[in-house]
């Protein structure tokens, strides 16, 4: 893991694990211009910070985003809870190496 992540993170090795996990799955996903910033990040050639601050990449992280927020209030208090649970067991979950 870069130590960007963990800068971006504030040090806390969870988040950024949580962070390395969606660019990865970024990565491998169906939308090019997040697929080209989260494989450039990873890789070391591109910088978080700068990734967002692109237009490129903003504008498809925000399309994204506005997905996961229609979504998100689709949901009712017991699958947002469901949702909340699953966050905290997986910060639970202990780091592999």
């Amino acid at each position: 893991m870069s130590q960007e992540l963990l800068d971006m993170a504030g040090g806390d090795t969870y988040r950024a694990r949580a962070i390395h996990q969606l660019l990865t799955k970024l990565a491998d996903g169906p939308d090019p211009a997040l697929r080209e910033m989260a494989k450039g990040i990873l890789e070391g050639n591109l910088y978080l910070r700068d990734a967002a601050a692109s237009d490129i990449y903003s504008t498809a992280i925000a399309h994204r985003f506005d997905t996961f927020w229609q979504h998100h209030q689709s949901l009712t208090d017991d699958e947002r809870q469901a949702l909340l649970a699953d966050g905290y067991r997986y910060i639970e979950q202990p780091e592999q190496p």
